[in-house]
């Protein structure tokens, strides 16, 4: 009976230690400078960046893409024929599945209300590609889209009934439903990205941030009306073009350094802003997605946060190895970072992670020790 009495106890332990996790406060795992968010207003302040990854995803062999969906807090990342999903903190992938022998993937994109992740990529060959789309929980191949060229990006229309996939000449806007096309655009070069801007009416080419109506599938004008800097060449003036674009938030707001800063504009009709930023060396960068903010990938290894409103760096981290790509999720609270190796970097920003991995870190612990308990207590009342 005291047997009894004991496990009971510690049930009762158990249970309160429970509740003590999930009610964590966040100032008490912050680490050292890092600012708590306000919690009214929406007030984003400039983020403290952790030194080391908090963790580091691994398995993948080659080349990474990266993405997130925030409704599930799922990390995708693929490269080659290899994809895994997480849901952090478990650094164990949740899903890991090969997306075929013929195909290799070369962007992804989470589409969250449809239960999907879209991979777009070439076959093994290289010369044709296509876009297949994935249930996010299973792995199963739900849809195959063949194209004749390699898909190199995609995005995800507002409404997330379309995809826009960017191959090497052009552009298709396609249905998630069952594949179809529903509009095809021109680039105007082999390098050039294609993002939904304006609500999704428009596309946006990065090179040239020339802008298409998708019904009319025509150029209706450019982004950039006020080009940041233009050089003189051979007596003409020429306009420079962005180095690196980024979508950010959603389709309306759309940044872009250029030699001498970074520049931004939201809604067609919005004001062109600019803050000189040093870009020499940027391999990648993103801003949060309230645009107060942002992340600089360096060439010589250097991960660094600035202030979008003036420019000034704020934090430079080094890395432990060189990396290929960076993206803030949209929750702001955390970045990844694609390592040249393929493994994936994930930063914690403002400590807000800290909390979500004292909770998983506590409830492992006790679902272990209520398993050692419940053995004890099978013996002792046999």
């Amino acid at each position: 009976m005291n047997a009894v009495l004991k496990y009971l106890t510690f049930i009762g332990v158990l249970a309160a230690a429970s509740y003590a996790a999930a009610t964590l406060d966040v100032s008490s795992v912050l680490p050292a400078g890092a600012k708590k968010e306000k919690s009214s207003g929406g007030a984003v302040p400039i983020p403290s960046l952790s030194r080391k990854p908090a963790h580091l995803l691994s398995g993948l062999q080659g080349q990474a893409v990266v993405d997130y969906s925030a409704a599930k807090n799922l990390t995708a990342a693929a490269a080659a024929d290899t994809l895994k999903i997480w849901q952090l903190p478990n650094e164990k992938a949740q899903l890991d599945f090969d997306t075929g022998d013929d195909f290799q993937v070369l962007a992804l994109k989470f589409i969250p209300a449809k239960g999907l992740l879209a991979a777009g990529g070439r076959t093994i060959e290289g010369s044709a590609g296509g876009v297949r789309l994935f249930d996010m929980t299973s792995g199963k191949l739900i849809l195959q889209i063949d194209e004749p060229e390699p898909v190199m990006s995609l995005d995800l229309h507002p409404g997330g009934d379309y995809l826009l996939a960017t191959a090497r000449t052009y552009l298709k806007v396609i249905a998630v439903k069952d594949g179809a096309a529903v509009a095809l655009l021109p680039k105007e070069s082999p390098t050039s990205r294609g993002y939904f801007y304006g609500g999704g009416s428009t596309v946006l080419l990065s090179d040239s941030l020339a802008l298409f109506d998708v019904n009319t599938q025509k150029k209706m004008g450019d982004l950039d009306t006020v080009p940041p800097l233009l050089v003189r060449k051979m007596g003409d003036l020429d306009t420079v073009p962005p180095l690196l674009v980024r979508k950010i938030g959603n389709s309306s707001r759309f940044v872009w350094l250029t030699p001498d800063g970074l520049a931004s504009r939201g809604a067609p009709n919005a004001v062109r802003e600019f803050v000189p930023l040093p870009t020499k060396g940027v391999v990648a960068f993103d801003v949060e997605p309230n645009g107060r903010w942002g992340l600089l990938l360096l060439e010589d290894r250097k991960l660094v946060t600035f202030d979008a409103a003036s420019g000034k760096i704020t934090r430079t981290v080094s890395l432990a190895s060189s990396a290929t790509d960076v993206s803030i999720n949209p929750d702001a609270a955390s970045a990844a970072v694609v390592l040249a190796s393929g493994e994936i970097a994930v930063y914690d920003i403002g400590g807000r992670n800290a909390v979500n991995t004292v909770r998983f870190q506590m409830t492992n612990a006790l679902h272990a020790a209520g398993e050692k308990l419940s053995l004890l207590f099978e013996r002792v009342t046999r």
